[in-house]
This record gives C-alpha cells, structure tokens and sequence, in this order.
C-alpha cells in the first residue's frame, strides 16, 4: 500500500515545473577529443498541445552532460521525456548507453529537497534496458559524432519515427541490454523484428520494396531479411553473404522460428549457437542503427568506414565467425547434396 501512495506521489510531482534539467553521464573507453552542441528546441506536448522552448546543451569530454533549460516552468515530465528522446538518439549514434551518475532539477515548483528527492527516485526507476550489455560498451562502436548531425529538425524527425516504432524499438533495447535473458533468444527476437522494421522502412523510403523471392505463397521471413540487408546492410554481410547467402537467411530463419514454435516443429538442424546469437545480435544491431540513421536521413558516407572497422572487429571476436563459416561450409555442402540425390532418383 504504502508503494502504492509513493508511486502516485512520484507520478503527481511529475507535474510539478522546472526551469532546468541537467544530467551527468559516466563514459566508457572515452577518447581526448571534446565535442559539445547547443540549440534552441520549441517542444510541443503531443496530448495538450503545450509549447515549450527549451535550451538544449551537450558537452562531451571525459564525461558527457546534457542540460535542458527554460526560461519559463517546464512540467518536470515533458523535460524527462525530452531527455529520453535525445538519450536513445545518442545511443543509435553510440552503439549503449552510458550511466548517469549525476540529475540536477532546479526550479520554484518544488522546495530544492523535494526536487532531490524526486531525482533520486526517478534513476531509480530507469528502464533496464538503459543498461547496455558489455560488449556494446567501446568507443570502436561509435559511428559518428553526434555534434555533426544533432539539429532541432532532426530531433522532430526522430520523436515522430519513436512514435511509429513504439514497442519494437524498446524491444531492440531490451534485447540489447544487459537483461539477464539467453543470448539465443534475444537473438531471435532481433531478427524476428525485420518483418516489422520494413515497415516503418517504407514510411520513410518510398522505394523500399519487399520481393517474394522464393517459391512460397506469400512474402516470408527471409525476404523481409533479404531486402534489409541488401539495401541497408551489405557492408555488415558482405562475408556471409559471398560465401554462401541462402544458407545464411536458411540460418537466420531457422534461429527465429525457435521462438515461434513448441520443441518438435522446430528446425531439426541448423541454426545460430549461443556464441554465435552474440555474434549477430551485435551484427543486427548495427544494421538497425544504420537503418534508422538513413531514414533520418543521416548520409552513409559520412561513418561508412566506422562500419567496415567495427565489422572487422566483429569477424574476429574469438574465431566466433570463422566457426561460423565451417557451418555454412557443412550447410552449403549438405544442401548440394541432397539435390544431387534428388535428380539421381
């Protein structure tokens, strides 16, 4: 009960006003170079149609802060918000998240313990997905500099691209982040959610286009993956894809049908190992990064040999992906096989 009461309490002071928003985050690997934007952005509260013009300033050094300021009284809510639409920006940018180690609300609604308060229950409530998995934690998987791309205009376009992509963008975070879940599954998840990514693709890349490419009744996974890769992802795949595609998708395919179906009616051979779902996780991560980046209309040019390095660094994590060649080898090898036995009947 008494959770119950604090828990409206906290949702009630979100209400509450504030003239500044100030957070302090703690960076991993960071290098020497100091980066730093600031704009003007007009928020308009999407349900009441409230305008708010906020000041947004970013520093990055050895740390990295994000000040959010106005002039006039902000709903403490609408300023956390803001914060989150501009943090999962950077994290596209990025590759994780970094954690705060530091909030200052400052303001008149609120006594300066009662904003203390409120900040120190509200890291307390952050999402887990905000925690990035380890292996995400490296300045190498930094695509590009956020001080060369971050612009009020981009900002909208991302808070509206947020909105269609709804629950399927908190999915990739999840699956991403250092959620105690099996590697294989979130895996599965990643690729499972290509059906949905072309989707919002094609919101935004009129000439985006899913083909049937297999004998099958109705476009399939593998298409919806296929046409993916080979608009926004070939940079990424260009290894599996030139020693041998179809067995590759095969593979893929195979991994989400895992999820999808009870023990008996799942593929009875091959299909991503654990280390291997690590492997490609960290790949379909990638790809979805670059993805949401072109739709933002970001240009490819401007980190595409960010993306050859971290794949580079990618194919040589722990012999992972040349064991995962001699798979494709076998599957490759059984595949002739069968159709040579098929036309010797």
């Amino acid at each position: 009960m008494n959770d119950s009461i604090y828990d409206v309490s906290f949702y009630c002071k979100g209400f509450k006003k504030c003239n500044t928003f100030k957070i302090g985050q703690k960076l991993w690997n960071y290098d020497e170079n100091h980066y730093s934007k600031s704009f003007d952005y007009l928020l308009i509260n999407k349900e009441t149609k409230d305008k708010y013009n906020i000041t947004i300033r970013i520093n990055q050094g050895k740390s990295r802060t994000i000040k959010l300021s106005s002039k006039t009284p902000v709903p403490i809510r609408q300023m956390a918000e803001l914060f989150s639409i501009i943090e999962q920006l950077l994290m596209i940018i990025d590759g994780c998240f970094f954690p705060i180690y530091s909030l200052l609300i400052t303001g008149s609604d609120l006594s300066q313990e009662q904003y203390r308060q409120y900040s120190k229950e509200w890291k307390k409530r952050r999402l887990h997905f905000y925690e990035s998995y380890k292996i995400y934690q490296d300045r190498q998987f930094r695509l590009l500099s956020f001080a060369s791309i971050l612009s009020p205009g981009l900002l909208t376009v991302w808070r509206n691209m947020l909105d269609e992509l709804d629950i399927i963008h908190q999915g990739v975070l999840y699956n991403t982040s250092a959620i105690k879940i099996p590697e294989d599954m979130k895996c599965a998840y990643l690729i499972e959610i290509c059906e949905a990514i072309t989707e919002i693709i094609k919101l935004y890349n009129k000439t985006f286009l899913v083909k049937k490419q297999y004998n099958t009744k109705k476009i399939i996974l593998k298409d919806h993956i296929a046409a993916i890769i080979s608009q926004y992802g070939m940079d990424i795949f260009e290894k599996e894809y030139n020693l041998d595609k179809e067995s590759f998708l095969d593979v893929l395919a195979k991994t989400r049908h895992r999820i999808m179906h009870i023990k008996r009616k799942q593929p009875k051979d091959y299909y991503l190992s654990g280390p291997e779902s690590v492997l490609y996780s960290a790949k379909f991560l990638l790809l979805y990064r670059v993805i949401l980046l072109s739709l933002l209309d970001v240009d490819y040019n401007q980190y595409k040999s960010n993306i050859k390095k971290i794949v580079e660094i990618l194919n040589n994590w722990y012999g992972i992906f040349n064991g995962f060649n001699r798979k494709l080898n076998c599957i490759t090898s059984d595949r002739e096989m069968k159709q040579k036995t098929s036309t010797t009947r």
